[in-house]
């Protein structure tokens, strides 16, 4: 798995481009996902941030379906697999 900042149409809604980026990383189509993104993070809130002109510097990075996902000032999602620690136990 790779980062990805998907090609989506930018008329979709916010929602809708990290599903669609969290399904790419992961390589499904389409994406049903084990829990909402509202587990993750207040889906409303992210879109208002979003939209408020005075937070285009705005960068808001969380983990969702094993997937570490930024959005930006700009609604630009970026998504790439949480990398596993590996520890010297085994």
């Amino acid at each position: 798995m790779s980062t990805q900042r998907p090609a989506s149409d930018p008329s979709d809604s916010l929602v809708k481009r990290i599903v669609d980026g969290v399904s790419v990383v992961h390589g499904t189509q389409p994406f049903h996902p084990a829990e909402p993104l509202y587990h993750a993070v207040d889906p409303d809130a992210l879109q208002r941030l979003v939209e408020d002109p005075s937070t285009t510097d705005l960068e808001i990075t969380f983990e969702y379906q094993a997937c570490r996902v930024t959005v930006d000032g700009d609604g630009a999602v970026t998504v790439s697999p949480v990398q596993k620690e590996h520890t010297d136990l085994e």
